[in-house]
């Protein structure tokens, strides 16, 4: 058994390591501190998802003829995995205080307008900012240093505001969701690929490269789609409750210090013009 985790649990390192590898080598900023934060979440992934995996083998057999009982382990399996990144990464955010630094005045005037969270500035966010956590004790917002310096504070503070809508409009909890159903699918998948039998060998991995192919097609296209209407209600959500001014202000500017990363968008986020285009459908 015990052997059985460490195989499982070198397989899910290697697996996320060349993931992680890839995305920093493609990445416009490269930073060896971005690097040392993906190798601890992928160790620590590697470990948490791991040992649950490896009981796989011993439930199977015992589960295999009860479909009812395979989707719960599965939904269960599911869950573990997708709450390590988000349930058990964030916490890395709300423990590690020498990583951050709070600006109190700041925390304390959002707070005042009925926005109870947490703060947190580093230098290992750079031109960029993000809502994280979906356990009510620490949703916190993580903002790159420089942002600070580059942006105004109503700029700043639009930035804020967009990520408390992602908090406000539960975005997060939707995401972990979504990933939990995705998760669960694969595994139903591959299970019912196991079960048949080819009449030609040959057709065996030609089958897994198929459902592979088509498995990272909707686990990239239907997060991505969802993803990108979540950051215009996030928008929205700013340009609403403070200012639509300041937040398309923001976004031109973040476009600027990041040399046009907003413009080109990525599988998470729209282009800037589709951005600016539904703010200024927005009649607040």
């Amino acid at each position: 058994m015990i052997k059985n985790a460490i195989i499982t649990i070198g397989i899910v390192f290697v697996i996320l390591g060349l993931q992680h590898i890839v995305l920093f080598l493609i990445s416009k900023e490269r930073k060896r501190s971005q690097l040392k934060e993906h190798l601890i979440s992928v160790i620590g992934a590697a470990i948490f998802i791991g040992i649950p995996l490896s009981f796989l083998p011993l439930l199977m057999p015992k589960i295999a003829n009860n479909i009812s009982y395979l989707i719960i382990i599965f939904i269960l399996l599911s869950s573990i995995i997708v709450s390590y990144w988000f349930v058990i990464n964030p916490l890395k955010y709300v423990f590690r205080p020498n990583k951050f630094t709070r600006d109190n005045l700041l925390e304390e005037e959002i707070q005042r307008e009925g926005c109870p969270f947490k703060i947190y500035f580093t230098n290992m966010v750079e031109n960029n900012a993000f809502a994280t956590g979906i356990i009510p004790f620490y949703k916190i917002i993580v903002i790159g240093n420089n942002l600070k310096e580059e942006l105004s504070k109503e700029e700043l503070k639009a930035v804020i505001y967009h990520e408390i809508g992602h908090h406000k409009n539960k975005h997060i909890l939707k995401l972990f969701v979504v990933s939990v159903i995705l998760q669960t699918f694969v595994f139903l998948l591959f299970f019912k690929i196991n079960q048949i039998h080819f009449t030609h060998a040959f057709m065996e991995p030609i089958m897994v490269g198929i459902n592979g192919a088509f498995i990272g097609f909707v686990f990239y296209y239907v997060p991505s789609k969802i993803s990108y209407q979540f950051e215009y209600q996030a928008d929205n959500y700013a340009a609403n409750k403070y200012s639509k001014i300041a937040t398309i202000g923001a976004l031109k500017r973040l476009d600027e210090i990041s040399n046009g990363v907003l413009t080109k968008g990525n599988a998470t986020h729209p282009k800037l013009e589709k951005r600016l285009q539904s703010l200024e459908k927005n009649e607040s």
